[in-house]
């Protein structure tokens, strides 16, 4: 190398056969600036037949300038290798290729080539000038403006029409290209030029591909690393991103993401890095172009989505396709092109996303799943409510028929039928061995709400026995008529356990029924010896001489209140007038119907009780004996009542018939005896469910109602027998001895 020339620009020693006259650092630093300028000399601006003009173009691989050629005095434009790619074998196998392809294309929107030749080493190729600006600097200006709206709608769609026109142009003139064996692979806003004319004009066929290459010949794929990456990820297909054979499905593809950008402003996939928008490419399905732009008709959307299609197959058969669809959208004709279905949509997503899909689809079936036990409950539920409506108006018309039919003395309401009524979920079928147990209690008030309240209660014992006893436990509630006093049915082994007063029980073991007791209820259950305000009495030992008005003579209430009189003194004789307020009441006619179907909540106290209170406050009796409840009641509701005693009652007893089983008898008394309101949590709604003071059970025999038999032999007779030589006692109530 000898030294004999300068840089043109800097002055740098340089070869004297340096391309330009100018060294590698002055013609590298423009970059992509416009114009170019040096200060080559004459002879230097000469590259062959053709005077350089000013530079209109720039790439990684060329550059691109204004020239004419002399010999014909037509401006053309000229493309040269950049001088660092000159020694590139790629580069110029490259640019060879490019020249053979426009070469053998001849089509009016597709730029022509003139020449291919060589100046000092340094290959050329001239072409048509196409003057105006690329469809990339046209998407900077008014079309990106109306593809986001920022125009008038007239506007936008003027637009929207003109694109259409110019990819169907350019969509026939890539079909051109394929008819001709030639494959583009880098269409893109930037290698298509518009005339002033608005004519579209495709250029750049430095990466295209011989769709059918002679025998011997090479295209770029050969001449470069296996894993480069061709062409702008933006516009490319996914086939061509992950170097898969291409077909001229790739170029539709490409002219897809040209129209989606002219219609939105933005390409089909952007990212910030190129491997990330080469994920998006493989992976994400392009967004809706009406998302971005309202204006936008959806049969156009339909045939930009068709090309953008992740399948070959699934896309356009060809350029010229795409174009005819286009073009019958501007003449307003049905498209051929039809939108994905959900189903084609959603098994695109499968294929992209296995894992995921196989997640979905496990939790559809878990919510499949779950949603079928739902429903099943529902219905379930659905079931039981109309089950627990047909057993309670079964067991209001056998309530009517109790009190219709003077005969019949109670009503049984099976196990199935007191769940439902509950509204319980039903058990299976018993399977056999099992127990069946009759229970059985006195109706004094609201008898379906006493029924319901009692179910839980007896679900519970059915539980615990089942337990004890080792198999299925059926408890059958057999309901009897208040008045059923005098001749309980466990006592004539109708039912094997039923509810009782200590007074009924005593009465059957004195009658020589061998009845025993199971469990007593543990309550603090009291009664009160009550005078009308205005008497002027205050103490037990001034009733005498007064009326007394009890609730019934088979009250335990009643017969206490005698025992305490006994106790204070007191006998019958000493009393002006007593009243038994149960027997006056239904002495000639039967039980009303409407108090004992009342279907309120279920009250301790009975009708007898709250009339006895009721006859001392109107003034024919003065003193009266009622529960602690009751009488509190009045007296919080202004009542003018004054307590003159406050006694003990003793509490109801769960009674067996003669003859059951021991076994069953013990599991029933330790599934009682194991109910603690007060110790156990889980049992304070189910006692309060039977009795608002109701605080468990105790296990009890015989022997433990001796202080209740002894106050019955003693006092209650004393009461009774006394041989006072007061006026006879004056009372309408008939005496009953059970």
């Amino acid at each position: 190398m000898t030294e004999s020339r300068k840089c043109g620009k800097c002055g740098v020693a340089i070869a004297v056969d340096a391309r330009w006259g100018a060294c590698a650092k002055c013609l590298l630093e423009p970059g992509m600036e416009a114009p170019f300028k040096t200060s080559f000399d004459e002879e230097d601006r000469r590259v062959a037949d053709y005077e350089l003009g000013r530079q209109i173009g720039r790439g990684g691989m060329g550059v691109v300038y204004e020239a004419t050629q002399v010999s014909l005095r037509r401006t053309v434009a000229l493309k040269m290798i950049v001088d660092s790619q000159a020694s590139s074998p790629t580069a110029l196998r490259r640019f060879a290729i490019e020249a053979e392809a426009a070469a053998k294309l001849d089509h009016p929107n597709i730029v022509p080539i003139y020449e291919i030749g060589e100046h000092r080493n340094q290959p050329f190729l001239s072409m048509k000038l196409v003057h105006g600006e690329s469809l990339r600097q046209k998407l900077r200006g008014q079309a990106q403006l109306a593809a986001k709206g920022q125009e008038s709608k007239s506007s936008s769609r003027e637009c929207i029409r003109a694109a259409a026109e110019l990819m169907a142009k350019v969509a026939r003139a890539v079909h051109h290209a394929h008819q001709n064996g030639v494959l583009h692979r880098d269409l893109k806003p930037g290698n298509i030029l518009i005339d002033r004319e608005g004519e579209p004009h495709l250029t750049d066929f430095g990466l295209a591909k011989f769709l059918n290459p002679a025998e011997g010949d090479h295209t770029p794929l050969t001449l470069t690393n296996s894993s480069a990456i061709l062409g702008t990820p933006s516009y490319m297909s996914p086939e061509q991103v992950l170097n898969q054979p291409l077909s001229a499905a790739s170029d539709v593809y490409g002219l897809g993401a040209i129209l989606f950008e002219l219609l939105t402003g933005e390409p089909p996939f952007k990212a910030n890095t190129i491997l990330e928008t080469v994920r998006l490419v493989c992976e994400q399905e392009p967004k809706s172009p009406r998302s971005e732009n309202r204006t936008l008709d959806s049969d156009l959307e339909t045939v930009c989505l068709k090309c953008l299609e992740k399948r070959p197959d699934a896309r356009y058969s060809s350029a010229l396709a795409v174009a005819e669809d286009l073009e019958r959208w501007l003449r307003q004709e049905p498209i051929h092109a039809r939108r994905a279905g959900v189903a084609s949509r959603l098994q695109r997503w499968v294929r992209r996303n296995p894992v995921g899909a196989g997640l979905i689809v496990s939790l559809c079936a878990c919510l499949s799943v779950t949603l079928v036990l739902l429903r099943m409950k529902a219905m379930q539920e659905e079931q039981d409510r109309y089950t627990m409506i047909w057993a309670g108006e079964k067991l209001v018309k056998q309530i009517e028929g109790l009190w219709d039919n003077k005969d019949q003395t109670c009503i049984t309401i099976v196990s199935s039928e007191l769940a439902a009524l509950a509204n319980f979920s039903q058990r299976g079928p018993p399977s056999r061995p099992f127990v069946e147990l009759k229970f059985a209690m006195t109706i004094d008030e609201a008898p379906v709400a006493q029924a319901i309240e009692c179910a839980p209660f007896l679900r519970h014992l059915e539980m615990e026995m089942a337990k004890s006893l080792k198999q299925q436990v059926f408890i059958d509630l057999w309901l009897y008529k208040t008045r059923s006093w005098a001749d309980p049915g466990v006592g004539r082994g109708e039912v094997d356990v039923q509810k009782l007063s200590p007074l009924t029980y005593l009465r059957l073991r004195e009658a020589g029924t061998s009845v025993s007791p199971v469990v007593r209820q543990r309550q603090d259950r009291e009664a009160v010896i009550f005078a009308r305000g205005n008497l002027g009495i205050s103490t037990l030992s001034q009733v005498r001489g007064h009326k007394v008005a009890f609730a019934h003579t088979n009250s335990i209430v009643s017969s206490f209140a005698k025992v305490n009189l006994a106790r204070a003194g007191i006998c019958r004789n000493d009393l002006a007038a007593h009243e038994d307020f149960e027997s006056s009441l239904f002495r000639n006619q039967p039980e009303p119907r409407n108090y004992y179907q009342n279907e309120g909540p279920s009250d301790a106290d009975d009708y007898a009780h709250r009339e006895a209170i009721n006859q001392v406050l109107t003034g024919p009796f003065e003193i009266g004996v009622a529960p602690r409840q009751r009488f509190e009641r009045q007296k919080v509701q202004g009542k003018k009542l004054i307590e003159l005693h406050r006694f003990q009652v003793p509490t109801d007893l769960l009674v067996a018939r003669p003859g059951l089983d021991a076994k069953i008898v013990l599991a029933f008394q330790q599934s009682l005896a194991s109910l603690d309101r007060e110790r156990n949590k889980s049992h304070k709604k189910l006692m309060i469910s039977l009795g608002r003071t109701l605080l468990g059970f105790e296990a009890v025999n015989d022997r433990s109602l001796d202080d209740v038999r002894n106050a019955m032999t003693n006092e209650l007779k004393q009461f009774e027998c006394c041989g006072s030589s007061s006026p006879p006692v004056t009372s309408s109530a008939p005496q009953r001895t059970p």
